[in-house]
């Protein structure tokens, strides 16, 4: 048995962290894995995209709008999200001259480019996305005419090649601008 004799707190603290650090097991180490490319997965115009997390501030479900006049009709007018008056853009209608029908799953991405927040309306939203990065591919063949000019490469997975879009990029296309909005 142990003796125990008087020292100080200070001594007595020193030596049990000590035999603490000397007992320690270490931390194993941590499995990186390989690098992953975090996307948000959407559909549009029947095929499937992906933009970089970083690029969409929101998802929701699609607003209440208040159309504009004089405007193409790819504009789908200006809604009011969170006291901010976002104008909601069909990217679809604007480059394949179709407009998106409108469901329960629709969704507008909302993208911030410096001080202005533009929606998105897609078909759908399929939620986060984790790509290896490895698995990135610069071919976008097999995609919609109108996708061609907006894809900057591919991942292929769950089934479905998802063209990797730069929402960003794509608000400040000269369309867009031509607006005035």
């Amino acid at each position: 048995m142990m003796a125990f004799t008087a020292r100080d707190p200070f001594h007595l603290l020193r030596e049990i962290e000590s035999r603490a650090r000397q007992y320690a097991a270490g931390l194993p180490k941590a499995d990186e894995g390989p690098e992953v490319w975090p996307g948000v997965g959407f559909a549009m115009g029947g095929a499937h995209f992906v933009t970089e997390v970083g690029n969409v501030t929101e998802m929701i479900t699609v607003p209440r709008l208040t159309r504009i006049p004089g405007v193409p009709a790819w504009v789908r007018g200006i809604a009011n999200i969170r006291g901010t008056l976002v104008p909601i853009l069909d990217a679809y209608g604007c480059l394949a001259a179709a407009e998106t029908k409108v469901s329960r799953l629709s969704r507008v991405l909302v993208v911030r480019e410096s001080d202005t927040s533009t929606g998105i309306l897609v078909d759908e939203v399929s939620g986060l996305k984790h790509f290896p990065v490895t698995e990135r591919s610069r071919d976008t063949d097999g995609f919609p005419e109108f996708a061609r000019s907006i894809v900057d490469g591919s991942f292929q997975a769950d089934g479905f090649r998802w063209g990797i879009l730069d929402v960003r990029s794509l608000v400040k296309r000269s369309e867009f601008f031509q607006l005035g909005l």
